[in-house]
Formats: structure tokens, sequence, C-alpha cells
């Protein structure tokens, strides 16, 4: 039986291991909070003696640990060798500020925050391992449970007047790559996950806005003091970032090719949910 193991079992790795089920997948992994309970997967604290006779067993195994908690290699070297696949996920961030321009895979990574200069580190650190690696840099995720939808309903999302770019990705796409990913493996191979339509935030705001009409609730306006400080060293990172290797190279066909398809289906779920309630 094929066996996923999933250095922290959070967001994406469960809507992989949803898609993985359908195929009669073993999963197991790690979780931080100690109580967390899934039924159909096998967690483990980070360190338990157990956890290695699992990732012994694992046939791949998906890294999504930031890189401040990532030590997996130092401590679990020897148990990985059994992986035919490992899947490391990375952020755009390693690509830094291209002032709006398109990025791929080949481009110049430059990043100037702390959070990016980490990932391309240990990006590197598990290329040069010898394990079949495969990188995904992903973009700003989101999908049920963590949308503007929610944030709108909420009355937790405050008013976005910035003009930058940027990409992002429904949840269940990049579930979908990282699965393709591991079908036709290609170690060594970097991949970007991103849908079709970089923008900027704000409008994706004003389109969630949009589709709930009166029951949007926006939140209160930031103060310019704090958003300018966050970039008082560095231009705010500004990048447009192209999905032509996974549609190439994995035969991607995204079900949410832009976030107006994304959040459409994320508002339906809602209004459903809604009707069954009542």
């Amino acid at each position: 039986m094929s066996h996923l193991f999933c250095f922290g079992y959070g967001y994406t790795a469960g809507f992989l291991a949803q898609q993985l089920m359908k195929m009669q997948w073993k999963i197991s992994g790690t979780y931080h909070t100690a109580d967390r309970k899934e039924g159909f997967v096998s967690l483990f604290r980070y360190g338990d003696p157990e956890l290695e006779h699992a990732l012994r067993d694992a046939s791949h195994v998906l890294v999504s640990i930031p890189p401040s908690g990532d030590d997996v290699l130092a401590r679990y070297a020897t148990a990985l060798r059994s992986a035919k696949w490992v899947g490391y996920l990375s952020a755009t961030s390693v690509y830094g500020n291209h002032e709006g321009e398109w990025v791929d895979e080949t481009s110049l990574t430059r990043p100037a925050e702390h959070s990016g200069i980490a990932r391309l580190r240990h990006e590197n650190m598990w290329l040069s391992s010898g394990l079949p690696v495969h990188i995904f840099r992903l973009s700003a995720i989101y999908g049920p449970g963590r949308s503007v939808i929610e944030g709108l309903l909420g009355g937790t999302i405050s008013p976005n007047h910035a003009q930058r770019f940027s990409s992002r990705m429904h949840v269940e796409d990049i579930a979908g790559t990282i699965l393709a990913s591991m079908l036709n493996p290609k170690p060594a191979s970097i991949y970007n996950c991103a849908d079709d339509l970089p923008c900027r935030y704000a409008e994706v705001i004003a389109y969630g806005a949009s589709l709930l009409g009166s029951e949007a609730k926006m939140g209160p306006e930031l103060s310019s003091v704090c958003s300018n400080a966050a970039h008082a060293h560095f231009p705010a990172p500004e990048r447009r970032v192209s999905n032509d290797k996974i549609k190439r190279e994995l035969g991607i066909s995204l079900q949410y090719p832009t976030y107006k398809t994304g959040l459409q289906a994320i508002l339906r779920a809602h209004s459903d949910s809604s009707s069954l309630s009542h």
C-alpha cells in the first residue's frame, strides 16, 4: 500500500489526504497539537519514538514545516532513505521583489525578507540531500475556511489599498498539483503553485464583497503608520507567478483557475451548509 507521511499535517496536507484516501493510500504525519484527532490519519508528536517506524514505512514524504522548525533532515535522514518521493512546501517569497513582472521557476531568486531567505536556504538544503526531492513554491493559499468570504462575513478583513500584484491558489488545486507530482516523480524539480490570474488583493476583497452583497462586513482601516513600518527597509515585494510548468510537465488543469471561480465555490458551500442547518 502506498503510504504518505506528512511532517506538519495541516491545512494543505489535509486536503491532499482527502484525495489520497479515495485511492486507498495510508496517511500518517505529525501535528503540533497533542489532542489533534483525525479518524483516517495516524498522527504523532514530533520526536515521538514511534514516528521513525512510521516514516520508514512511508513511500512518500511531504514536508510542510516552516524553516524555523525544520530539522527533519538532521533528525531523520536515515529513515527518509526509503522514500521514493519527497515533497518540500516552500513559498514564492524566495523570488523577492520583481516589481510586478512575471516569474517562473528559472527566475532569479533574490529574497530580501527573512522568510524568503530562510525558505530559499531550506530549499537548497533539501535539494542537496541526495533524496528524491520536489520543491513546491506556494503562492498565497486560500480555500474553505480561509478566504475573504469568511473574513467579510466575520468583519475581520480591513480595507487594502495596496496596488501591488500578487498570486494565489486554491488549496484543492495545490493538493492536486502535489498529487500529480507524486504520481509522476521528477526528482530535483521545482514547481510554482499559482492560479491563472495574479491581481491586487484589493480586487479579491472587492469581488468577495460583491458576491456577499449586504452580508459583507469590512473591518476597521489599518493605521498607515503600521503598514508603512513593515516596509521601512525594503519595498513591498511584487511579482506575478507563472504556472506554465505545472500545466506542461504535470498536466494540471486547474479546478479554480482564478480567485473568482474559487470564491464562488466557497460561497456556494457556505450557502448549502446554511440551508441544511435551518
